[in-house]
């Protein structure tokens, strides 16, 4: 199978729409045979990696729960439960989703630009 298969079968597969224009975006990324290339498509948005970082995002359309990946030659399906487990309470979900979010790249939380923001606005108690 080659790489254009394995492309539309990772679109298919996520339930991503299929453009020429996406397919050809997908495969000139591929082509620049960086190391750690890879697409994640989690919440309807269609990230590319380049090692850990993001260099490209475009949203999608999908009702699909599952994150993909795909690295230009194997296609991976990860069902949510996965990382949530079937007992895990809306704020244990809420807490494993940030730390989700931080291992593919995504913004971490940080109280620290709260208390910034507290500060310039007025807000301290001080």
């Amino acid at each position: 199978m080659g790489q254009l298969d394995q492309i539309k079968l990772f679109l298919q597969g996520a339930g991503i729409k299929e453009t020429s224009e996406l397919i050809d975006t997908i495969q000139s990324f591929f082509q620049q045979a960086i190391e750690g290339q890879h697409l994640i498509f989690k919440r309807s948005i269609l990230y590319f990696y380049q090692k850990e970082n993001v260099v490209n995002s475009i949203p999608c359309s999908s009702t699909d729960d599952n994150v993909y990946t795909f690295d230009g030659t194997k296609v991976s399906r990860i069902k949510p439960e996965y990382y949530l487990g079937s007992a895990a309470s809306l704020v244990a979900g809420a807490a494993v989703l940030n730390t989700i979010e931080t291992e593919f790249g995504g913004g971490g939380y940080s109280n620290n630009n709260n208390n910034n923001n507290n500060n310039n606005n007025g807000n301290n108690n001080g």
